[in-house]
């Protein structure tokens, strides 16, 4: 799909089309539409918000490493972002059975509760 350039809600478009291809299971094209608004979300989100959006995508496909980067993209400008906190619990547990990841698990999701999820 292609907009002009100078398209002003071009980038809301492009959100909204990720959003329908994550819930129809239409992750690369999910994907290419979050990478693209990444570095200029449409208001009133922020690059945050994209990549959870991004982080989402990935863990819906089973690519823990992919999503887990993704989360951390955002615990490097938010590191009390609750709902990153909870879904890399999350990941944690769905990855592993191990004591270590269990752990891990509970860590964040002990986290996410203090940060208000």
């Amino acid at each position: 799909m292609r907009m002009a350039p100078d398209f002003d809600k071009a980038n809301e478009i492009y959100f909204r089309l990720g959003i329908i291809y994550k819930q129809q299971q239409k992750f690369n094209q999910s994907l290419e539409c979050f990478k693209y608004i990444v570095g200029d979300p449409p208001r009133p989100l922020s690059e945050e918000d994209i990549w959870f959006q991004i982080g989402h995508v990935h863990e819906q496909q089973k690519d823990f490493d992919s999503a887990q980067a993704a989360y951390r993209r955002v615990l490097e400008r938010d590191p009390n972002h609750a709902k990153v906190l909870q879904q890399l619990g999350w990941l944690y547990h769905q990855q592993s059975t191990s004591y270590a990841s269990q752990e891990k698990a509970i860590e964040y999701l002990e986290k996410s509760v203090s940060a208000g999820a």
